[in-house]
């Protein structure tokens, strides 16, 4: 899934304010002397937040996870690429590195089935949420509304969001595929259009690919 969210941009009523208070600044303008602080401590909020959560990163994407151990939860949850097989090692650094593999493997194949391949200059964010109910709260906060999206990509934030306990390959391949999409056109094509292709590299993930240059 790939949307746009709906932005609103709040709107300042001049008209009928109050009488400025003896000695002091206007009731107007004293409104306003807390916005830069305000802006501030949100600023602040956001990235101490990030800052907290766990975060990796790829050749082709990062990754932020609200819980750690969806680290190794959602490494299961992959079956593409290199997995290290029945002795495999638990070892956090071990599952960290098997897991930037195989995302790197999935958005390499999303190119390849695509035939489009340049550079994404920020990183596509890789936003991985905890379970359900975040998953519901997340799509609300971004579209002002519910939704049953399993997961989605925001070309705004240049993200996908997924669940961590709701996700395999397929879904990971699908909204990469709408990132690609999306940044290598001069032009973003019509939504449909994007999921129609994005459909085509969720079904053929596991097929063999040709692409022009291997015909060169």
């Amino acid at each position: 899934m790939s949307a746009n969210p709906a932005r609103r941009i709040p709107s300042v009523k001049r008209q009928g304010e109050k009488e400025n208070s003896p000695g002091g600044p206007p009731i107007g303008r004293r409104r306003w002397l807390g916005l830069p602080s305000a802006i501030l401590i949100l600023t602040l909020a956001f990235a101490a937040d990030a800052i907290a959560q766990p975060q990796l990163e790829s050749a082709y994407a990062r990754l932020m996870f609200s819980n750690p151990e969806d680290i190794a939860t959602l490494n299961k949850s992959i079956d593409f690429g290199e997995s290290g097989g029945w002795f495999a090692s638990s070892d956090p650094a071990a599952v960290e590195k098997r897991l930037r593999g195989k995302i790197d493997a999935l958005y390499d194949k999303a190119q390849r089935i695509l035939d489009m391949r340049k550079p994404m200059r920020p990183k596509v964010l890789l936003r991985v949420l905890h379970d359900e109910n975040e998953r519901a709260t997340t799509f609300f906060k971004i579209f002002k509304r519910n939704g049953q999206a399993r997961a989605w990509y925001v070309y705004e934030f240049n993200t996908v969001y997924i669940n961590a306990q709701d996700v395999n390959e397929g879904i990971i391949a699908h909204e990469f595929a709408h990132a690609i999409i999306d940044h290598y056109l001069s032009v973003r094509p019509p939504r449909a259009s994007a999921e129609i292709l994005a459909t085509y590299v969720d079904k053929y993930l596991f097929d063999d690919v040709r692409t022009r240059n291997d015909f060169q």
